[in-house]
């Protein structure tokens, strides 16, 4: 009996250790967290009242926490309960067992309750990103100001209250880049405005009124992504700027970017080639489309074109335009329903500078049989078969010789089927199965192996490193 008394007694200090632990760390867990919304539970309880800026993620955090807090206090709970059973237990063998076993399921929840962040994280650390916050602006963007408070745009807005809250009535901004703007006294583009026509690449205004809506158009070469095939007379035309790559277009323009289906590239006065690859996922993965300005017969988009990003659209634009669907009949990647990323950089046509080398290992072997070179640009994308022969297999790495990008799809034909992935690379990679194009597979001599799935290939002279 004493020994029994005496594990209980462990495991009670045990329990309040390790609440003095977690109370001394959790300062500097509050360091690295938001602070969670908290429920009101009376006309007089102030501190424990939701903010009318919380959203749903910090609902989903709040639940979470408390689910956490509930479970920790049910193993409890159960630890003590399983520490009771086993104290009275007598000399029945039976019962003790139960009660050890009761005591050890209680460990192992709590266990795994405490650490089930880190188990998320392991998994994939993407689980653990309840709120998405939008990336930091350097270039082309409006600030507007409201005392301490900033929020920064790239896109057309109709409402900055319900975009910010109606606490938020900015009379400054400030602006940075080529950009058109004008301003609006009250929602929906309605009321007083006031318009801004860049003379420098910065600019800081004042108002004599709120800003409620905002009008955004950008000036200079680059890709404009839209919601319209054409501009609409019942809203102001929003449109997406970029001149550079961006991984995550959805946290970086604050906007969903699902209804963003149609994409113009501008080359004014010849002095730029654009070409920009859109991507179904953030951080350039899953399916991918590749487009440019169309010269010589090579290429996808037309001048002053807004050429269809994604298979819906394309079949939208169809209707519109009264013509047959075949907009995904070419060979330069296909998106279903929705753009997430893009790389974005100029193209040298005419430059003969790039060479490809596919090898057969991840070594790199220069072994005769072992490797496929590819020379040149290759502005349309073909089979690897094309250059290698349609006995040539599986390819493991590649090296690139020279300036340029070098975009691959994987081996579901990419007219038919709609579901090759693909990737880009501007630098050597030792082993092809570890990035987009890897897939699993069954093999010899083990049961499941992973195989690089490289089937199709275009390469892109770089005109600025």
């Amino acid at each position: 009996m004493k020994k029994k008394s005496l594990f209980f007694l462990i495991i009670i200090f045990f329990l309040l250790s390790s609440n003095f632990i977690f109370a001394v760390t959790q300062k500097e867990y509050e360091r690295l967290e938001v602070v969670y919304p908290k429920i009101k539970t009376g006309p007089q309880e102030e501190a424990v009242t939701l903010t009318k800026q919380s959203d749903f993620w910090d609902f989903v955090k709040y639940i979470f926490t408390w689910l956490i807090i509930l479970g920790a206090i049910a193993a409890l709970i159960g630890i003590i309960f399983g520490g009771f059973k086993y104290l009275t237990s007598a000399d029945s063998p039976e019962k003790t067992k139960e009660a050890y076993k009761q005591i050890a399921s209680a460990f192992i929840g709590l266990t795994i309750l405490l650490c089930s962040y880190l188990i998320l994280t392991a998994i994939n650390p993407r689980l653990t990103f309840l709120k998405f916050k939008p990336l930091p602006l350097t270039e082309d963007y409006v600030e507007l100001v409201d005392g301490d408070i900033s929020h920064q745009l790239r896109i057309t807005n109709a409402s900055i209250s319900k975009t910010f809250g109606t606490n938020f009535n900015p009379r400054k901004a400030n602006i940075k880049g080529n950009l058109r703007v004008r301003f609006f006294e009250n929602e929906y583009y309605k009321g007083k405005i006031s318009e801004y026509a860049p003379t420098t690449t910065a600019a800081s205004l004042d108002f004599d009124f709120p800003i409620k809506s905002i009008e955004i158009k950008y000036n200079g070469n680059g890709v404009y992504i839209y919601k319209d095939r054409i501009d609409r007379t019942d809203i102001l035309n929003k449109e997406i700027f970029l001149a550079s790559s961006c991984p995550d277009l959805k946290s970086s323009f604050n906007g969903d970017l699902i209804n963003y289906r149609f994409l113009e590239i501008n080359n004014f006065g010849g002095i730029s080639d654009y070409l920009a690859i859109i991507f179904e996922q953030p951080d350039f993965l899953g399916r991918c489309r590749v487009f440019f300005e169309k010269r010589n017969n090579i290429g996808n988009v037309e001048k002053q074109e807004r050429a269809p990003i994604t298979r819906t659209a394309a079949k939208e634009a169809s209707k519109e335009l009264k013509i047959p669907y075949n907009s995904f009949s070419d060979s330069y990647g296909a998106l279903l329903n929705k753009s997430s990323s893009a790389s974005v950089f100029q193209i040298d046509r005419l430059s003969e500078s790039c060479e490809v080398i596919l090898y057969k290992k991840e070594d790199l072997s220069t072994k005769e049989g072992d490797y496929c070179r590819i020379s040149g640009a290759q502005l349309v994308p073909r089979k690897i078969s094309d250059f290698c022969g349609w006995w040539s297999g599986n390819f493991y790495a590649l090296k690139i010789i020279g300036n340029c990008a070098v975009v691959g799809w994987s081996k579901e034909r990419l007219q038919d089927v709609l579901k090759a992935h693909c990737a880009i690379f501007f630098e050597d990679v030792s082993d092809l199965r570890k990035t987009d194009l890897g897939e699993f597979t069954f093999g010899f001599p083990t049961f499941i192996k992973k195989i690089a799935t490289i089937d199709t290939i275009a390469v892109y002279p770089l005109k600025f490193k």
